[in-house]
Formats: structure tokens, sequence, C-alpha cells
């Protein structure tokens, strides 16, 4: 991508949390006129989803906005926004080859994270996942998200510019053998697996997620609600309700403060000059 070294930005200032979810929402904003221009289909997700419901926009303590859309539509999305040199960049393995991740992320390329271990550079983003096919049949379908478990796994490790010495010795030991993957490989392998899977009753976005069974009643998504988010319509699926309870539980309730994390990034603003 075009970040220069991060050893050679030349950082302006740390953002408050308050720009960040600003800029955040500039990038959704953005993300929902591509989207409504080309006819394209998505939906608010996750907790993004249910600070819409609950907060009308973002749950207080949190610092991430998340989408999904159809496959389709997701790749007609990436092919629209591939474009390295805007201020809202999709980041994919198509378009970078420092990237780490099996969905994309919409960044602003004005921005970066501050001494992250990871190795793909971004800055403020948010996260895009596409909706792809379940298998139906009981065995394939735990094959399926055992599978993906495996590739989410190693690309977490591959992603890590220092290997974590927590854990006992096998697990550091399995950390260093990861090492010799390639990524991009990975990527691949893990893309062909969820795309050759035929249409059936049941969805899922497998490309993130530490859960086992990520999977949604197809019927969930074949309409649409509007809700608001920071002032703003945005479309969430249909069956929303039971989606939420399903990973969530009594979504409408605050949880306690010891669960209120954030995701603890701290982002720099970028002078200008850092990208060119």
């Amino acid at each position: 991508m075009d970040y220069k070294s991060k050893d050679n930005v030349k950082l302006e200032y740390v953002m408050s949390l308050k720009e960040v979810k600003q800029r955040e929402l500039d990038i959704l904003l953005y993300v929902k006129k591509i989207c409504d221009d080309n006819g394209l289909n998505y939906f608010l997700h996750g907790g993004t989803l249910i600070g819409a419901l609950r907060h009308q926009g973002f749950i207080p303590w949190d610092d991430d906005i998340d989408i999904c859309m159809p496959r389709e539509d997701y790749e007609r999305f990436l092919n629209i926004n591939k474009n390295m040199f805007n201020q809202y960049a999709s980041l994919s393995i198509e378009n970078d080859e420092n990237y780490y991740y099996a969905f994309s992320k919409v960044t602003d390329m004005q921005t970066i994270i501050k001494d992250s271990n990871e190795k793909t550079h971004y800055g403020v983003f948010i996260d895009v996942f596409p909706i792809d096919n379940v298998p139906q049949n009981y065995f394939k379908k735990n094959i399926y998200f055992l599978r993906a478990y495996v590739y989410k796994r190693i690309l977490m490790h591959l992603n890590e510019k220092k290997v974590k010495k927590d854990g006992n010795v096998l697990k550091i030991v399995l950390r260093q053998f990861v090492k010799l993957f390639n990524h991009k490989k990975i990527i691949k392998n893990f893309n062909e697996h969820i795309i050759k899977v035929p249409r059936g009753l049941q969805v899922s976005t497998i490309t993130t997620g530490s859960q086992w069974d990520i999977s949604y009643q197809r019927e969930w998504f074949d309409g649409k609600v509007t809700v608001t988010f920071e002032g703003h319509e945005f479309p969430a699926p249909v069956g929303y309700d039971s989606l939420l309870h399903k990973y969530f539980g009594e979504y409408m309730v605050v949880p306690p403060k010891e669960k209120q994390v954030t995701h603890g990034y701290t982002y720099v603003a970028l002078n200008q000059e850092s990208r060119e």
C-alpha cells in the first residue's frame, strides 16, 4: 500500500475517541454512497447494529464499525473502490500484498495505528465482511467451520510482527512454525474453501470472529429494515432480532462496566507528505 514505512511517516497528533468515531462515520457514509449509487446490498452488523438499536449510534465505549454484504455485492464493492490513492481505500489481498485478513477494511489513509504489532498497515477503519453460504449437511458444516477456524488462527499469527511469548512451550513453538506459511496462499485457499459452497438455507460471515458456528438463517437477510445510526439511516437485516439474540443474548441490556471494553487502538493523524 502507499503508506511509507511506519518509521518514516510524519505524525501530527494522537486522535481522541470522539474524532476517531467521526472519521469512522465519515467512512461509513462514503461506503453508503457507493452502495446506494451502485445498487449494492449491505447491512450494519455486530456491535454497530446493537449500537444503532440501543443507542441510535455508537455504543459509548466502542470504537469500531462493522458492516456485511452478500458475497456478490462485496466483490463488486471491492472492484469499485480499488483505487489505493483514495482517502478511503478498500484494503484486501487483491490490492495490498501485505494484507493479512480474509475480509476487507475501508481505511482513512490520512491516519495510522500507532505501535501496532500487526504487519498490516492501516488507520481508522471500518470492517466489511462478505456473507457466504454454509453447507446444509451437519458433518460438512462442521468441517467447513473447522477449516475456517484453522485458516483464521494461522492468519492471526502470521500478521504478528513479534511472536507472543505467552502460553506454554507448545503454543510458542506452534506460533513459530506458523510463520513458515505464506499468507497470500492461505487467504486464497480460505476464499476457495468458502465460495465453492452451494446456496442453502444458512449463510455466514465466516471470515471473521472466533465463534465456532457463525451461521445465520438466510431468511434473516432476505429483506431490510431501516435503523438510525448517529443521525443517519442505514439498512439492517430484517431478521436482526433473531440474529442478535443468537449471538449476544439480551442485546438491549447494557452490560456491566467490567465488560465495556474498547479495542484499545491508538490512532494518529498523518502529515499529508507521509502519503506521497
